[in-house]
């Protein structure tokens, strides 16, 4: 699954959300990087405590012109 929120233009903004794949037994991890100006070096990944695909889960994205959480 990848969830992307972005701005357009040559400069842009943007969240990436990403779910990577699993191997049995494995946590699911999660990917994310952030975009300013057109340029992405916030890259992070997480490793979920649960399995994302055993249920519905909503998922929520915070941000403000100083944090994004």
């Amino acid at each position: 699954m990848l969830w992307q929120l972005s701005s357009k233009g040559t400069a842009w903004d943007e969240i990436d959300f990403e779910f990577l794949g699993n191997r049995t037994g494995h946590p699911y991890t999660i990917h994310t990087n952030v975009f300013t100006g057109g340029k992405g070096d916030r890259e992070m990944q997480f490793r979920l405590w649960f399995d994302p695909t055993a249920d519905f889960h909503t998922y929520t994205v915070h941000w403000n012109p100083v944090n994004i959480m």
